[in-house]
């Protein structure tokens, strides 16, 4: 049985396929925003998948705990500020 997968859900499956023992890491950023420290996905088309499935561009620590237990290993990428 084969279903129908929008071009926009292949091309995120793309980077959130799980090959053999490797982990499925999503890189993420953080800022900081009128006080609170807001985490958000890198690459734009996980980002776009996982908007819709959230609603938000943001991650809250329950999406990233819904993540981490489907598997995912998240990566904090480091902004860096010249001054």
């Amino acid at each position: 049985m084969s279903f129908y997968a929008p071009p926009a859900i292949e091309q995120a499956s793309k980077h959130l396929t799980k090959e053999k023992n490797k982990p499925m890491i999503i890189e993420v950023t953080q800022r900081e925003v009128y006080g609170n420290t807001l985490t958000y996905v890198v690459d734009a088309a996980v980002q776009r998948s996982i908007q819709k499935l959230t609603g938000r561009k943001s991650l809250t620590d329950g999406d990233i705990l819904a993540l981490k237990e489907l598997g995912f290993t998240l990566r904090l990428k480091q902004i860096t500020v010249n001054l």
